[in-house]
């Protein structure tokens, strides 16, 4: 991986893009997985599709609390329903309300919440599941599924803690006291339990994240440290290499072989780059704009993207789409040489590197 990952450090800047070139936004503003981007201000809330560029929908509500944990959004499969839990300032109850972005109207179902427990990973869980009939959420101390077409809840698990959903939103992993527990939906209506294990006693997880098929979790740590735990036994590994002052968001690549953990030091912001196999620290990546304008506090985001793409949001308030695949950059960089290299260059350049055409 190191070759195709330095040329994301070159001047040019090949391989990115903005995502959406009408808005900027702040950190936070990404949906955990990635699908959406949510623009507040007052008396409304825009939501937007990193995919595409464009507007969903917008709604006439806006809660404009800064505090990450007031506020969780999720995106139907069909992406017609916005699911979003409200918590008003220093208030202990809110709201869970669907929306329907056609509308611009709620939905008949919504429901009172208890406010969500004391925890370092800021934001609540909340996501539709497969089908879009059920939602899962992290309320009243526990976890709870909606059912969207009675409006009534259940009950997963009585544990209270974090948790985050594998991309495909079939594998629910829960960081509580007791350790990791995992769950798998059936497809149906219920999750089952299905593993347990624990992270190290000195671990303090910020911010957590499920690869796309639900094999693995990483917990990025207080002290920046990643810790990859494959979830079927147990094994972990904690990722090595430099250690910035303050780190956030982690995410995998689709395949689940990259690691990105978002960071912030006095004076930039940035992304780390980690092998999830074997916790080998691959790449560093800066942010452009001067440290002169990054402010206080504002971190970097970073969750999956598009397709093979991770997407990030940093101090310039705009959301960057970052290809991170291998077959990606196989076709930009054949786009660059369009002709098979003679064999003179061929073994000048390429000599005992694996290239396959």
């Amino acid at each position: 991986y190191g070759g195709e990952l330095n040329l994301f450090t070159t001047g040019v800047r090949r391989g990115q893009q903005v995502a959406i070139d009408e808005k900027e936004f702040t950190y936070g503003d990404l949906t955990h997985d990635g699908r959406m981007a949510v623009h507040r201000s007052e008396g409304r809330t825009e939501f937007w599709d990193p995919g595409t560029g464009r507007r969903l929908g917008v709604i006439p509500y806006a809660n404009l609390s800064v505090n990450l944990e007031d506020t969780a959004y999720t995106l139907s499969g069909d992406k017609r329903y916005v699911g979003m839990q409200s918590v008003e300032g220093f208030e202990d109850e809110g709201r869970f309300d669907i929306w329907d972005l056609r509308t611009g109207r709620r939905t008949d179902c919504g429901t009172a919440v208890g406010g969500s427990s004391f925890s370092l990973i800021r934001r609540p869980g909340l996501s539709f599941l497969p089908g879009d009939r059920y939602v899962v959420g992290e309320w009243n101390g526990a976890v709870e599924l909606l059912d969207t077409r009675t409006c009534t809840r259940s009950t997963v698990t009585e544990d209270s803690g974090r948790f985050a959903l594998s991309g495909d939103r079939r594998t629910l992993v829960l960081l509580n006291d007791d350790g990791v527990d995992t769950f798998r939906w059936d497809g149906d209506h219920a999750f089952a339990q299905v593993a347990h294990t624990t992270l190290p006693s000195e671990a303090q997880p910020v911010d957590m994240s499920v690869d796309h098929e639900g094999r693995q979790a990483a917990f990025s740590d207080m002290e920046s440290h990643v810790y990859v735990v494959r979830l079927d036994s147990g094994e972990r590994v904690r990722a090595t290499g430099y250690l910035p002052d303050d780190s956030d968001d982690v995410a995998f690549s689709r395949d689940g072989r990259l690691l990105f953990q978002g960071f912030m030091t006095d004076s930039t912001r940035g992304v780390r780059v980690l092998d999830a196999g074997s916790g080998d620290q691959l790449d560093i990546w800066t942010t452009d704009p001067p440290a002169g304008s990054v402010q206080p506090n504002e971190g970097m985001q970073v969750v999956p993207g598009p397709g093979d793409d991770i997407l990030t949001l940093g101090p310039d308030h705009r959301v960057v789409r970052r290809t991170v695949g291998v077959a990606a950059w196989h076709d930009l960089l054949c786009g660059l040489v369009s002709q098979p290299l003679p064999g003179r260059e061929r073994d000048r350049y390429l000599k005992d590197l694996d290239v396959a055409d």
